[in-house]
């Protein structure tokens, strides 16, 4: 059986940093420059949101999601801590689309991509910071210091 489908995603601006940079130099103030969009980091949920019902896809796509992967590396079931505050957003629209356009959300049962699973691992997913994806290393008692050594060296 394959894996499930895994729909943690990440948000990304749209703008990239050096050209939001460029913007800003040249006097170009707008709150438009700072939006971002969600991505799947799992290209199946993408490809799945891709081959959905047109209706889901510009439902999700209207809340901020984009039909692109996202290359981040987190662990499953996480998120970047500081992306928390544009996550909130995109599923609070998410959360006030889906009510007002319940039939097409229906018809898209039968895909591939599953709404519920969706809800369900977006509900349960947890903030992850960077620091907790270094591990602090006990160095033997030989070691002495942050410094390895050689074993030779005792």
């Amino acid at each position: 059986m394959p894996d499930a489908i895994r729909y943690d995603f990440d948000m990304m601006p749209v703008v990239s940093r050096e050209e939001l940079d460029e913007f800003l130099s040249r006097g170009v103030f707008d709150p438009r420059l700072d939006e971002k969009v969600a991505l799947f980091r799992d290209p199946r949920a993408a490809a799945a949101l891709r081959a959905a019902d047109p209706d889901l896809r510009e439902v999700f796509q209207q809340a901020g999601f984009s039909l692109g992967v996202s290359r981040m590396d987190l662990p499953e079931g996480t998120f970047a801590r500081d992306h928390a505050a544009a996550r909130r957003e995109v599923i609070r629209r998410l959360h006030d689309l889906i009510p007002t356009r319940r039939a097409e959300v229906r018809t898209a049962a039968g895909s591939a991509f599953s709404l519920a699973d969706f809800l369900d691992q977006t509900e349960a997913a947890r903030p992850f910071a960077a620091r907790e994806r270094c591990k602090i290393l006990d160095w033997p008692a030989w070691a002495g210091s942050a410094q390895p050594k050689l074993a030779s060296q005792g």
